[in-house]
């Protein structure tokens, strides 16, 4: 008996969390100039990656270059820099 009650309050309380994130994500949706989803990169690694400081990479990205751009520049081929965003 106990292991039916248990399942029914584990399944009804999915259920809640389910719907009710549900309705929280909308109502931030509609709030305007609120972000809903962001990124964030830990950049050491990135650095490391790409075999550069982090000034190289800050004078990298003022002069408009993306992180594959930059990958290319240093030598970092499009396979190593695709399979650590994956990962």
């Amino acid at each position: 008996m106990l292991k039916v009650t248990l399942k029914k309050v584990l399944l009804l309380s999915a259920v809640f969390l389910t719907f009710s994130q549900s309705v929280l994500a909308e109502e931030v949706h509609n709030q305007e100039g609120k972000v809903v989803y962001q990124i964030h990169y830990d950049y050491e690694p990135i650095y490391t990656l790409l075999k550069v400081n982090q000034k190289e990479f800050d004078q990298y990205r003022k002069k408009g270059l993306s992180i594959a751009e930059m990958a290319k520049k240093q030598g970092v081929s499009r396979r190593d820099l695709e399979g650590y965003f994956v990962s």
